[in-house]
């Protein structure tokens, strides 16, 4: 009885964490801002795919429930103040992208590696000729298909060839 008391015990802890860890969002892990501060500073640059080397990282935490993150998008919108330019653009994923338990997806430029979506070359991306993550500070976040935020991720500048995670 004692044995069937704790395997039962097992099975409620373990079948308890899959539920809260399926409760868990996609979260944005890490991003890589600032390559090269001289030649390699954007996701989307329509002029010169040499400096598409910035990437950001999802997370699927849970440990038992796979996500489906088809047309949700990743974005930002950052004015510069100086210039009063605006740098923005976001990426809507495939249907069928699907983040499997514990499993990552990055996204980045041409010149990113490794990486599972090329927003350079990719008909998913909308926004400006030039998207970058800005090497001083800025943010990026994660929105589903409906429009609510899954997470966000704001940074400051802590020097280059840094990645940031929250």
């Amino acid at each position: 009885m004692k044995k069937l008391r704790n395997l039962f015990f097992c099975c409620y802890i373990f079948f308890f964490n899959c539920i809260l860890r399926a409760q868990c969002p996609v979260v944005i892990n890490e991003i890589f801002y600032s390559p090269d501060q001289q030649t390699a500073n954007s996701m989307h640059d329509l002029f010169n795919t040499a400096t598409t080397a910035e990437w950001v990282e999802l997370y699927n935490p849970s440990s038992c429930t796979s996500v489906d993150i088809s047309c949700w998008i990743l974005g930002s919108d950052e004015t510069n103040t100086a210039t009063g330019g605006s740098n923005f653009g976001a990426f809507v994923f495939p249907s069928g992208t699907v983040i499997p338990p514990l499993g990552f997806i990055v996204l980045g430029g041409a010149a990113a590696s490794p990486k599972d979506f090329d927003v350079q070359n990719s008909s998913n991306y909308c926004g400006n000729s030039r998207w970058f993550l800005s090497n001083t500070a800025g943010w990026i976040a994660l929105y589903t298909n409906t429009g609510t935020v899954v997470d966000a991720v704001y940074w400051s500048n802590t020097g280059a060839g840094l990645s940031s995670s929250p």
